[in-house]
């Protein structure tokens, strides 16, 4: 490897300097053979670097290397070469640091080796991503440490993977396919997790479709597995359901507070979902992809839903925000061609322009903020709250032969309801009037059957 002229050091450590990529603790150290120096820390904690002239990068201090450390495209991806990606080829991590963040040493294309402490805790999401050390390092499970890092390779059918005892994290994304590393993990069937772990990081089994069970050991006190479904200790947070779960149907039990973020995510045999009372969060993505979830029961103590929680969630046909509730966010129900109708409540105050297709008709009250957003973005309302009843297709509180006839005329494009009609008159909600709607407002006006 050519080593630095002092003067080409000083134009890169002057070029990176401008740009503010790093707090220098040292611009040049000759005599120590330091050709790059600096903090590279998670805020609030105390993390420095050096990078030698003979390929090493050394970190020292306290708590956390920060997200990206090594591989923002803003401070060190665009610089002219030498960079750090392409120079480093030796890591050495003293004793303190704890966690490695998201991303941290990705594209550090010649790291080789690695030396790591005891007080390592935690490794981010893809840290080492397209290093030398991760192309050589051969198939399965990677431990680094005590820390289950990913599963590189291929997962052949029905696999179970058993996390080693003494192992006390597991990585984001630790099993995931990934185009860049092309990983395959689909075959993964089962993942027992042993009582020393302590954390597993978001996203970790993001993708497994074939996922049917998580086994928990009994004395894990952090974690706990019911039915396959991973929970925290406490049963409170329902951390992931496994989507290659056979069922149909599924309660999320009473004593859960929080879906967490991706919890079902491509469930696709799951057609009914029913979430008791107790439930107060869903997070993003929570049901993103469940294609043929049809039926949806959201409880009265939900607060909040995270963004793109029910994206293309293509067979989703009608649902009530509950009132609690205050915001629908970016694509909360974009994608779910099949939802016509969806009640919001006055306790929302923002809709995000594109939290729904633009083919659904927003039910509220007159004079609502959901009255406002569809004025502001041209979307249909019905005024149907507080108290317009299914059936009730003139709105005079009653329901009749007159509202089957009404009906009857709409089916046939005879006439035109208003948006309320429409509501009122769509029994099946699921975007149009027929006949057999009519016949049924018809009996039920003649106490024959009830909706």
């Amino acid at each position: 490897m050519k080593r630095l002229t002092k003067k080409g050091v000083s134009v890169l450590l002057a070029v990176i300097m401008l740009t503010g990529g790093f707090n220098f603790l040292s611009a040049f150290a000759a005599d120590a053979g330091i050709i790059l120096a600096g903090e590279c820390g998670a805020e609030g904690d105390t993390v420095n670097f050096a990078i030698y002239n003979d390929g090493r990068l050394v970190i020292s201090g306290e708590g956390k290397i920060k997200d990206y450390a090594f591989a923002s495209p803003i401070s060190l991806l665009w610089i002219t070469p030498p960079r750090p990606q392409n120079f480093v080829t030796k890591l050495i991590i003293s004793e303190g640091i704890t966690e490695i963040g998201d991303y941290a040493f990705t594209d550090c294309y010649s790291l080789e080796t690695m030396i790591l402490p005891d007080s390592l805790t935690y490794i981010g999401r893809q840290a080492f991503l397209r290093t030398a050390w991760y192309e050589k390092y051969p198939d399965g499970m990677i431990y680094l440490g005590k820390c289950a890092y990913i599963y590189k390779g291929i997962i052949l059918k029905d696999t179970v993977v058993t996390i080693k005892d003494g192992t006390i994290s597991i990585s984001s994304e630790a099993f995931y396919w990934n185009p860049y590393t092309w990983n395959n993990i689909n075959g993964l069937k089962e993942v027992n997790i042993p009582e020393s772990v302590k954390k597993i990081g978001d996203d970790a089994f993001y993708y497994c479709e074939s996922l049917v069970s998580f086994n928990v050991a009994e004395k894990n006190p952090n974690y706990s597995s019911a039915d396959g479904v991973l929970y925290d200790k406490q049963k409170e947070i329902l951390i992931h359901y496994p989507a290659g779960n056979s069922a149909a149907s599924f309660t999320v039990s009473a004593g859960v507070k929080e879906i967490r973020s991706r919890a079902f995510e491509r469930c696709y045999n799951l057609t009914e979902l029913m979430i008791s009372e107790g439930v107060i969060s869903i997070g993003k993505n929570a049901f993103y992809n469940c294609h043929f979830l049809k039926s949806v029961t959201l409880p009265d103590s939900l607060e909040s839903i995270g963004e793109s929680a029910f994206f293309r969630c293509y067979d989703l046909e009608y649902i009530t925000i509950p009132d609690k509730v205050k915001t629908i966010e970016y694509s909360t129900f974009e994608g779910c061609s099949s939802l016509k109708y969806i009640i919001i409540p006055n306790s929302i105050t923002f809709l995000d322009e594109f939290a729904f297709n633009r083919n659904i008709m927003l039910c509220g009250s007159p004079g609502s903020y959901a009255e406002e957003y569809a004025t502001k973005y041209d979307r249909r309302f019905a005024a149907v709250l507080p108290d317009w009843k299914t059936g009730d297709v003139d709105g005079d509180g009653e329901i009749t032969a007159a509202d089957a006839r009404l009906a009857l005329r709409a089916s046939s494009r005879l006439t035109t309801l208003s948006n309320e009609g429409v509501w009122a008159a769509d029994i099946n909600k699921d975007g149009s009037i027929d006949t057999s709607e009519a016949r049924k407002i018809l009996r039920v006006s003649s106490r024959l059957d009830a909706f």
